[in-house]
């Protein structure tokens, strides 16, 4: 792209964040006119964000591990607007989400065997944080991401270099550190390392196969 076909393609998007603030904001107000914004639980996010030129890259792609993709919006608005206008610094995963909406609701045991937390308990400051890293990544591809709130490491299948950035220091994440803190590699790698042990197990391999259809072939051993 060149810089003015890049500069056009921004403002479409910007057109269309606007759009979609005017209509949620219609909703928000059918939603009060009909008496039912204080004992409804309203949760605004996406699933993913955007590049736009980020890294050199446009949209998004299964390598692409960045904090303009993988950090989103997270609204939410508890019945009453209790805790109005606080904001939670700390991580959280979008399957965080369906735990927290059964603890408000009071149905928080259903959770127990979920991988997500629920994030009630952080925003009423019962506790200081639920995790203390999260990893992301797309599930068709072998790279995943880990990060706490200071670093963000990458780790990528096959022979291709690992990616290390200190968030505080370098929010755009410009400048790969992986061969500088051999130590915080470590600690990541060892974090983030269960998640690739499976990726060839038998079980995943089972899966995969009933999950996506084709998605194993030449990919995963047999089983027995």
């Amino acid at each position: 792209m060149t810089e003015e076909e890049l500069a056009y393609t921004c403002a479409l998007y910007a057109g269309e964040v606007s759009f979609v603030d005017r209509w949620i904001g219609r909703l928000l107000d059918r939603i009060r006119n009909m008496g039912l914004m204080e004992n409804s639980l309203i949760l605004f996010l996406s699933d993913h964000g955007l590049s736009l030129g980020d890294h050199g890259v446009m949209l998004k792609t299964t390598d692409h591990l960045y904090s303009e993709v993988l950090r989103i919006p997270l609204m939410i608005r508890l019945p009453n607007g209790e805790y109005s206008g606080k904001r939670v610094e700390e991580l959280a995963c979008i399957v965080d989400i369906l735990p927290t909406v059964l603890d408000v609701i009071g149905k928080g045991n259903e959770s127990e065997y979920m991988h997500g937390k629920s994030l009630l308990p952080l925003i009423r400051g019962d506790i200081d944080a639920i995790r203390d890293h999260v990893t992301m990544g797309f599930f068709s591809s072998d790279d995943r991401c880990i990060r706490n709130k200071e670093w963000s490491y990458i780790r990528r299948g096959g022979n291709r270099q690992n990616e290390l950035y200190h968030l505080v220091k370098d929010p755009e994440e410009n400048r790969n550190l992986v061969n500088e803190f051999p130590d915080i590699v470590d600690k990541m790698d060892a974090a983030i390392a269960k998640i690739f042990n499976c990726r060839t197990q038998k079980e995943s391999w089972f899966q995969l196969k009933f999950d996506i259809p084709g998605m194993c072939e030449d990919r995963f051993p047999q089983p027995l």
